[in-house]
Formats: structure tokens, C-alpha cells, sequence
């Protein structure tokens, strides 16, 4: 019988796939556009402000009253909220080597700090927690080609000096660019509406396996 932590991980993927990955791949092909205009004096910082603005509309949007994510959006300062039942995250583009963000430093902030809501797995020990750590998509995307890649994974800290202090723990692939036909079909969607009575957030094992890097 699945763990039915292991069955919220895996409805969290696909909540993300059938709501999200669309406004993620549109707002990169639109930024590849914009940057295409002038290639000569719009470079990364300019596909990477289009790119952000891009999805967060979009998700924005996707959140308004009457939309399918009504009531799981917030956007306050800058910073964009996603929730799906009893869990929070964030998106961000993110290295591709490392899959930790470029910016980020809301979720980076969240995930070294005591407290934090978002449940956080240990790697190779199955059903132990800590209790830092932040859950993110990782967007890897470029203004050659556009949406490459998302994953569902962990920002956590590494509390070794002499490594860099978060490291980012896989815990989904959720697209990659040949993986669109992989997709949830949209017309299947829920309608997600308001915010139903969802169970304050413990400490818990989610017992699922990380991928390392």
C-alpha cells in the first residue's frame, strides 16, 4: 500500500503539470521573442525580467476570482505563492548544474530558517525529517530554447563550510523539453475554489525517496 505522503508528493506533481507548466513554457517562448528582437543588447537579465513577469502574471491570473487556482495564489511584495492543500512553494529560475536558484532569496531564507512550514525529507533515511528546509520548483530556462526543464525538489542546508549553504534535493521531474506529450491532459483539471479546511502543517516523514544530484 503507497505511503500517503508519498501519494501528496505525487498529486502535488501533478497539480503542478496540469495548472502550471503551461504559463511556465508560454512566458519562456514569449521571452525568447522579446530578447530576439535585439540579440546584440538584450542578453540573459533581459530574458530572465520577461520570463518572471511572464509567469507570475500568468499564475496570477490562474488565481483570480472564478479561475481554476481561485484562492491558491498569493502575490504580495514581489513574491509569489502557490498552495496546494496543506503546502506553500515558490518557482524560480534556477542553475541548471547545481538546481538551486539564481535569486530566490525569499525561499533560500525560508529553508535555513527553524520552523519552517514546508516538511523537509533526509536523504537515503527513509521516514526521518528535519525541520529546515523549503519546497520550489526549479525552472531551468534560457533565451535559446526556451523552457528546458522543471523540477519539484527541496532547498535545504548543507551545514558543511566548506560547500555552499543550500543544495537543492530532487524529489520530481515535472518537465523536461521533449516531455509535453507526458503531460495531464488540461481539460481534466479540478476547479480548485477557495481555501477548503486544510490541516495545520506538522513536522512530518514524508517517506518518499530523494534523487541525489
Amino acid at each position: 500500500m503507497a505511503d500517503s505522503h508519498s501519494v501528496k508528493i505525487d498529486g502535488l506533481a501533478d497539480f503542478i503539470k496540469i495548472h502550471l507548466i503551461d504559463s511556465f513554457r508560454d512566458a519562456a517562448n514569449d521571452s525568447c521573442g522579446v530578447v530576439g528582437i535585439n540579440r546584440r543588447h538584450l542578453k540573459n537579465y533581459s530574458f530572465g525580467a520577461t520570463f518572471w513577469e511572464g509567469s507570475s502574471s500568468r499564475i496570477i491570473d490562474l488565481g483570480s476570482k472564478g479561475g481554476p487556482l481561485d484562492g491558491c495564489v498569493t502575490f504580495y511584495h514581489n513574491d509569489l505563492q502557490i498552495q496546494y492543500e496543506d503546502l506553500k512553494f515558490r518557482c524560480h529560475r534556477v542553475n541548471p548544474l547545481t538546481g538551486v536558484p539564481n535569486g530566490g532569496n525569499a525561499s533560500k531564507q525560508a529553508a535555513l530558517t527553524k520552523g519552517n512550514s514546508s516538511p523537509v525529507f533526509l536523504p537515503g533515511m527513509e521516514g526521518v525529517f528535519a525541520d529546515k528546509g523549503e519546497i520550489i520548483i526549479g525552472l531551468d530556462a534560457d533565451l535559446d530554447e526556451g523552457l528546458i526543464g522543471a523540477q519539484l525538489g527541496l532547498l535545504v542546508p548543507t551545514y558543511d563550510k566548506n560547500k555552499p549553504k543550500i543544495t537543492f534535493k530532487l524529489l520530481k521531474t515535472l518537465y523536461t523539453s521533449s516531455s509535453l506529450s507526458d503531460l495531464p491532459k488540461v481539460e481534466e483539471q479540478p476547479s480548485l475554489k477557495g481555501k477548503p479546511n486544510r490541516p495545520r502543517l506538522e513536522k512530518i516523514g514524508l517517506g518518499v525517496k530523494i534523487q541525489n544530484e
